[in-house]
């Protein structure tokens, strides 16, 4: 079952949270209903919101099948059993627009032209677009899903917080990339892995560097990324040390591009560390009182979760009490 569109947001951002979410689906935080349940809400280029609903699929985007344990087949005979797969695209009655859920790109309507600046768009819906799934998640029709629809150029991913689909870019800065597929950033830039949510999903972008390594000025010789939560994007770029304040993103091991010296990790779900710039570890311990550890804030949804503030999911760094 495809969930609405407001139920989407809060299960993508625990994802950007960086730490598997099960569960995703009929329940809000906490395990309660959502006060946004069953809502829907217009994507670009919608008329009237509509969607159309598509076969469960496993988390690898195939198509889904029920099985039985512990049920005694009978010998095979002679009579013929009709094995002829049933196509899942045959039961879709329409093509959603461009930001619309999805499972399978038979769902999608065809991306002919979109501008992000504007956020205008113009779709195809006589022909298949594509549907880029996150897995465990779901999916929004857009451009593409990989470089692969984009002759070359690069896949922006989708914006589930907005709904705006993926999109084909033209290799500048901050522009969406692959970085196990052909490159596709505007020379010089290359690209590198600004979120990466434990197999969920993982944004990548083109930027100054992916790793300190490819910093050869001497003058700012570390690899920071600079984090957008609620736009899903982010670039990495050289910064000199002691440049990134408290409470901003950090790469682990590297505490000299703090301002305090300090990458504090923060533990989310247990599960994935991020780094975040703050004023203790265990390698630099408080003069006096203890060390509270670094955190980022999950816990509550924007009241509007389809226009989230800019600073949405902040990070804190740790601090001496």
């Amino acid at each position: 079952m495809i969930r609405s569109k407001l139920q989407l947001p809060f299960c993508l951002l625990a994802a950007l949270a960086l730490a598997p979410l099960t569960g995703c689906g009929d329940s809000g935080p906490s395990g309660t209903d959502s006060a946004t349940t069953g809502e829907t809400s217009e994507g670009p280029g919608t008329e009237g919101g509509s969607t159309s609903t598509g076969p469960d699929l496993t988390t690898d985007g195939t198509v889904g099948e029920s099985t039985t344990t512990g049920v005694t087949t009978e010998p095979a005979t002679s009579s013929t059993t009709n094995t002829t797969a049933v196509d899942p695209c045959e039961e879709v009655a329409m093509r959603n627009p461009p930001g619309e859920e999805c499972q399978l790109d038979c769902e999608c309507a065809l991306v002919t032209n979109y501008d992000p600046e504007n956020g205008t768009v113009e779709y195809d819906d006589s022909q298949d677009g594509k549907c880029f799934v996150v897995p465990l998640i779901g999916g929004l029709c857009g451009e593409c899903v990989t470089a692969d629809d984009c002759n070359g150029a690069g896949c922006t991913i989708p914006n589930p917080l907005a709904s705006t689909p993926s999109f084909c870019n033209d290799g500048s800065l901050g522009a969406g990339c692959d970085v196990d597929g052909p490159n596709t950033c505007q020379d010089p830039l290359m690209c590198g892995t600004v979120l990466d949510a434990a197999g969920i999903l993982t944004v990548s972008t083109c930027g100054d560097c992916a790793e300190s390594a490819d910093c050869m000025d001497a003058a700012e010789p570390n690899c920071a990324p600079t984090i957008d939560v609620a736009n899903f994007t982010g670039t990495l770029q050289c910064v000199a040390d002691g440049a990134i304040p408290n409470d901003n993103a950090c790469v682990k091991g590297e505490g000299k591009a703090c301002e305090s010296g300090v990458c504090s990790i923060a533990v989310v779900m247990g599960v994935i560390e991020v780094g975040i710039c703050g004023e203790c570890d265990a390698d630099n311990p408080c003069q006096s009182g203890s060390c509270t550890d670094a955190w980022v804030d999950i816990d509550n949804l924007p009241p509007d979760p389809m226009n989230p503030p800019p600073d949405y999911m902040p990070l804190h760094g740790s601090v001496c009490e």
